[in-house]
């Protein structure tokens, strides 16, 4: 959980508004912390592009 917590708090330094969602899994409890939705291509490209500066993963996952 202190992972979790150092994660959503440098996203809120960075202007981003996380969401988290947890699950249990075969092994164990997983958390996923999400933003967006972006409003544009180019917004979304430029999350992607800050979240990658600060060496952090990204999935785009595509809401319907």
């Amino acid at each position: 959980s202190s992972d979790l917590d150092r994660q959503r708090a440098q996203l809120i330094l960075l202007g981003m508004d996380p969401r988290i969602s947890e699950s249990q899994g075969d092994n164990g409890r997983w958390f996923r912390v999400q933003v967006g939705p972006f409003e544009t291509k180019s917004k979304l490209q430029q999350a992607r592009a800050m979240l990658a500066e600060q060496n952090i993963d990204t999935l785009l996952l595509k809401m319907r």
